[in-house]
């Protein structure tokens, strides 16, 4: 961090150390610190599970739907494979809360004898449209190969969404921003950094955002 302040480098790249209890490669004391720390683009690399010959997948997450232009500006500055593939995802609280069985939760959409519970739900459906929409738009400001899929609004936990979006598509990097609080960058204002850090099994690029003074 210190010879970061002196050279000031645009990205600073770290390796995860060991195995953790999952049998996932783990952050060290030092990579941890460096991560929380920099003011920066910070790189944590880990072994590609996915065969080389298959196509690099990227998957930026962002917690509001207009792109953060310190990202966009940052992934412009990158070359990327003409074969890579990018995808943008946006997580939202959840209608009916954590831990909500799928069932239960179809059951609350089929209460059509309910009319405040039905303009309720027509009225989440429709912000979630809307941010679609917005999302959508805000990729124009991305590298082009973000533009090749559709943008992804999901419900629930972010780290844990994020973390089972990248497992079940076998994503090989995840880029997310985080908060910049004094010494100490925060994602999201809350644990998903912690989560995303210790349970994805890809690499991750953190990108700070620097709150105006």
């Amino acid at each position: 961090l210190a010879a970061a302040k002196i050279h000031r480098p645009e990205l600073i790249a770290v390796g995860a150390r060991g195995v953790n209890l999952l049998g996932l490669s783990r952050l060290g004391s030092v990579s941890r610190a460096v991560v929380h720390s920099s003011e920066v683009p910070v790189l944590v690399a880990r072994e590609r599970a996915s065969p080389e010959a298959d196509p690099l997948r990227i998957l930026l997450c962002c917690d509001r739907t207009d792109l953060s232009s310190e990202t966009a500006r940052f992934l412009r500055g990158l070359s990327f494979p003409s074969s890579a593939i990018g995808q943008v995802m946006h997580v939202v609280e959840s209608l009916f809360g954590e831990g909500i069985p799928d069932w239960l939760e179809a059951e609350a959409r089929k209460a059509e004898s309910d009319p405040i519970a039905k303009a309720y739900l027509e009225q989440h459906d429709e912000d979630l449209e809307k941010w679609k929409k917005q999302l959508a738009e805000s990729c124009g400001e991305l590298p082009t190969v973000f533009s090749t899929s559709r943008p992804i609004i999901d419900e629930g936990h972010p780290g844990e969404r994020i973390v089972k979006y990248s497992k079940d598509h076998k994503v090989d990097l995840v880029v997310v921003g985080s908060r910049v609080h004094g010494a100490i960058a925060r994602m999201f204002g809350g644990s998903t950094a912690e989560h995303v850090l210790s349970y994805a099994p890809c690499s991750i690029l953190v990108v700070p955002h620097h709150d105006a003074p």
